[in-house]
């Protein structure tokens, strides 16, 4: 409720436009631990909107919702980390982050761990999985991923390309699987 009270503030929905009480309404939200409040709050911080700039404190509420595996907040985190803003320059942990919120299926994680394989930041460098993760980006609407795809192809045998596309159908059969198994969500009583 305090998170969608602070988006009301935001827009002036139903409220006097307000963003003051915005941000307000919205910290409370993630001292309280939900982590989408944790994630938009983080990012404030990173940009200087509605707060002081301060990437150190950014980085601690992006990592907050991370930690609850709030994906959006992952890449983010990741990016922080591969940037060293707010964080110490890890390429490492940037990975480990991206890693995180590509395996969630964040088409934009996706394309940027592909990118960490093609250059061999945080990870060694390995054409095979970047191709891997460009196509498993690309079918989820990348378009920069499918011109990274593109790129990198032009360098890769046939042997890698097929090493690349069996790594492709793991992850899907993995998330098929996954996602087939899942327990359904509670059904709202009438």
């Amino acid at each position: 409720a305090q998170y969608s009270l602070g988006r009301m503030y935001l827009r002036g929905d139903g409220v006097d436009k307000d963003e003051k009480q915005a941000v307000n309404w919205i910290h409370m939200a993630a001292e309280g631990g939900l982590p989408v409040a944790q994630a938009e709050y983080g990012m404030r911080f990173i940009k200087g909107d509605g707060v002081s700039q301060d990437a150190a404190e950014g980085a601690k509420w992006l990592q907050r919702a991370a930690e609850q595996g709030h994906a959006v907040s992952q890449m983010n985190l990741g990016l922080l980390y591969l940037q060293g803003q707010g964080v110490e320059k890890n390429e490492a942990e940037a990975a480990r982050w991206c890693m995180m919120a590509a395996e969630q299926g964040l088409a934009s994680a996706q394309e940027k761990l592909g990118l960490m394989y093609e250059l061999g930041r945080g990870v060694q460098k390995d054409p095979v999985a970047a191709r891997a993760w460009y196509v498993i980006a690309e079918s989820r609407g990348s378009s920069r991923a499918a011109e990274r795809r593109t790129n990198i192809e032009a360098d890769m045998s046939d042997d890698q390309k097929h090493a690349s596309d069996v790594q492709v159908a793991h992850w899907q059969d993995r998330h098929q699987h996954a996602a087939a198994t899942a327990p359904a969500a509670p059904r709202k009583s009438e």
